[in-house]
């Protein structure tokens, strides 16, 4: 019972990210169109699309690449963001980043998958870890800061490609990461506030 006690209480976005994504790989064509990140329709209003494209991916190869990075994030970092707050900083991270892609990269039209808001979730979970397990945190974001680096020097051009069926939005992943740190920093300022 306590590890089922665990896995709800830390593993319960994955969980979310998990049920939805899998009822999302069994829509149909015109309801992926309904929820996908659509910049032309989004500036029209429909705004759900900025939480809604986040549980959408192009096949089950990119959804399960997606939950079992998740997964790992989670485990990685558990305890960093606990219960509540762990949930609001996973629908923090979901809208930012789809926000952020929509202010920021006007060349972006189309766009769904989860790997931005998981590039946040590192980078929040990371930034409020790092006061605790400051070596193993460095070292974990350091590959991560590595990685953005180089999808931003290759634009995306890697094998995954083939694997997710769809072009790499790099922009996402970095949008993603910027929006964890901000995050991550947030909460830690709030954090030391109440506990004064």
């Amino acid at each position: 019972m306590p590890a089922l006690t665990l896995l709800l209480r830390d593993f319960h976005p994955a969980l979310v990210l998990s049920g939805a994504g899998v009822l999302a790989m069994f829509l149909s064509d015109d309801l992926l169109l309904l929820l996908r990140f659509d910049r032309e329709l989004i500036s029209a209003g429909e705004y759900w699309r900025l939480i809604s494209a986040n549980f959408l991916h192009t096949n089950w190869p990119h959804f399960l690449l997606n939950v079992a990075g998740f997964v790992l994030v989670l485990w990685l970092f558990r305890g960093a963001i606990r219960g509540g707050a762990l949930s609001v900083v996973f629908v923090a991270v979901l809208l930012s980043n789809t926000l952020l892609l929509w202010l920021c990269v006007p060349s972006l039209h189309y766009y769904v998958g989860f790997s931005g808001a998981l590039h946040g979730m590192v980078f929040a979970l990371g930034t409020v870890m790092l006061a605790r397990q400051p070596l193993f945190t460095v070292g974990v974001l350091g590959v991560f800061v590595i990685k953005l680096w180089f999808e931003q020097l290759e634009g995306g051009a890697t094998p995954m490609v083939q694997v997710i069926e769809a072009p790499i939005a790099v922009d996402a992943h970095l949008l993603g990461g910027v929006a964890g740190v901000v995050l991550g920093s947030a909460y830690h300022i709030l954090y030391w506030l109440k506990t004064r």
